[in-house]
């Protein structure tokens, strides 16, 4: 890879084209399986069980299956960060896509909401957040870091355990380890790890199109397909073929993923790290040990977000974009498809088909792809701005400005005809707050876990970084989730107050980090004008 677009990326030299590649595209598949999933269960929950979901009870029921989700995915966060920290983040993400298919197989052979949906959803939501915090951990691994080495004993920060500080110093795995690159490798500006958040913002964007524009689309092509039955039988053979359309996508890509993150090791030191025996040692520990060490994980990027405010930041922000993303792929297509039917706006009488049937209506869906659909794209288009802009001025204010936005946006659209003009300018501030959030969330990640090493000069926090990141996304998700389908069924408009409440205090502790920033650069300029 030129160091010429490493250095304009913030990543280190060692980081292949490849490697961009194959990390975009599991990007982009991840969020397109989320989104894909969360779009179609309310549709599948009305056709595909035995016997379907009441329309009454599916905000509440679609609220318990997110629950199950997130309960098993916070458990499972921080135990895939510590297994990054041995396998290498390059299997985490393969075992994730190979999961994420499973689940879809297990969808596709559901029955009964319990036990087969639910376990089907749990089996998602293991690959799901391995695929999250791969690719929190990847990028930050990516990331060159920052030559400072700071003397002042004070400025430590104290990630450690207590009394373990001179025994542990943990050489993450992921793409290679922090000593390997720092021998070999000569470091480009992390500040500029926001560009290629930038990218995966992008990437991540596309994927909810294709999810919506194409995965969505596959039962309403096939449908018609299989005549000769009544109507729901139809679109249930439609929607079980179109599950293993998307499983067999899963599995392609974690074939291209075993291949493309591979680490380039031609410009590696060839000697053993001095803690090689350590590491060996560890993967040898029993259950309760692992355990142990996940806990340590958890409280240790607590600690992290705790002493630096980017990290707190981008912790905060993840839990709100990922409270945004739950919302859109899964409230929405149920708050417009409740306004139609509450409304009288589609005529169910005219055919049994899912398309069309008393569950779920055709202008309901059509008006569902425009909305969210046109979301996305906003979101998509704006991630490379927000990737240049978060490199260029301070992540907190771009954060600050556009929930505020965001907020507003999400207030108005739960009280709102979605079929009013004015409904694009919501839809507007939505995906401008998700696209700002997914990105300088990231590139966040990457500043504070560089900063935090350079500070440390012990070992590899990467791990805990995103762990910590990814477990504040699924709290978000789990909390927005089950709250909001607990109200759905009575108040439709629930989850968008309880997003919009969400934006607005990210808002303001944006622009307290922001302050604080401003605050911290001056005394560092009045500091050097004393010496």
């Amino acid at each position: 890879m030129s160091r010429t677009l490493a250095s304009m990326l913030g990543l280190s030299q060692q980081t292949t084209k490849l490697n961009i590649v194959c990390l975009t595209t599991s990007a982009l598949l991840s969020i397109s399986f989320l989104v894909f999933l969360n779009s179609l269960q309310p549709f599948y929950l009305s056709v595909v069980p035995s016997p379907p979901v009441p329309h009454s009870s599916l905000g509440s029921v679609t609220g318990t299956i997110i629950l199950c989700d997130q309960v098993l995915s916070l458990a499972l966060v921080f135990l895939w960060g510590a297994v990054a920290d041995r396998i290498t983040v390059r299997w985490v993400a393969v075992l994730g896509h190979l999961v994420v298919g499973l689940a879809f197989a297990c969808f596709s052979v559901g029955r009964r909401i319990f036990p087969d949906v639910i376990l089907a959803r749990m089996v998602f939501a293991i690959g799901a957040s391995a695929l999250m915090t791969s690719l929190g951990a990847a990028l930050a691994s990516m990331t060159a870091i920052a030559p400072l080495k700071l003397s002042d004993s004070s400025a430590q920060l104290d990630v450690h355990e207590d009394g373990e500080g001179e025994d542990t110093t943990e050489q993450t795995a992921l793409l290679a380890t922090t000593e390997q690159r720092q021998e070999s490798i000569p470091a480009s500006n992390p500040a500029h790890a926001a560009r290629f958040a930038g990218v995966l913002g992008f990437a991540s964007g596309l994927g909810a199109l294709v999810a919506v524009f194409f995965y969505l689309r596959i039962p309403t092509i096939l449908s018609p397909i299989f005549g000769g039955g009544e109507g729901n039988t139809n679109d249930k053979k439609a929607i079980i073929v179109t599950l293993m359309i998307v499983m067999l996508i899963a599995f392609a890509e974690a074939g291209f993923v075993t291949v493309g993150l591979r680490i380039r090791t031609d410009s590696l030191s060839s000697r053993t790290p001095d803690n090689a025996e350590g590491r060996v040692d560890e993967r040898r520990l029993g259950f309760r040990a692992n355990v142990k060490k996940v806990a340590r994980e958890l409280g240790r990027g607590v600690r992290i977000a705790k002493s630096e405010p980017e990290v707190a930041l981008a912790c905060i922000a993840g839990f709100v974009t990922r409270s945004g993303s739950i919302l859109v792929s899964a409230y929405i297509p149920l708050f417009i498809n409740e306004f139609y039917i509450s409304h009288s706006l589609c005529n169910p009488a005219k055919t049994p088909s899912i398309l069309e049937s008393p569950k779920t209506c055709r202008p309901a869906i059509i008006q569902t792809a425009i909305l969210t659909g046109t979301l996305q794209l906003i979101s998509l288009l704006l991630s490379p701005l927000f990737g240049y802009l978060s490199s260029r001025y301070s992540p907190s204010l771009l954060l600050s400005l556009s929930f505020l936005f965001g907020s507003i946006s999400y207030f108005a659209f739960g009280f709102e005809d979605p079929r009013m003009g004015s409904t694009w300018i919501w839809v507007t501030g939505m995906g401008l707050s998700a696209s700002c959030g997914m990105v300088s969330s990231l590139g966040l990640v990457a500043r504070g876990r560089s900063k935090v090493i350079a500070k440390v000069n012990k070992g590899e926090v990467g791990g805990a970084v995103s762990g910590v990141y990814s477990f504040s996304g699924g709290l978000g998700i789990l909390l927005t989730g089950k709250l909001g389908g607990a109200f759905f069924d009575k108040w439709p408009f629930a989850p968008f107050i309880l997003v919009g409440i969400f934006s607005l205090v990210l808002s303001m502790f944006g622009a307290m980090v922001w302050l604080w920033e401003r605050d911290e650069t001056g005394s560092m300029k009045s500091s050097q004008d004393e010496e």
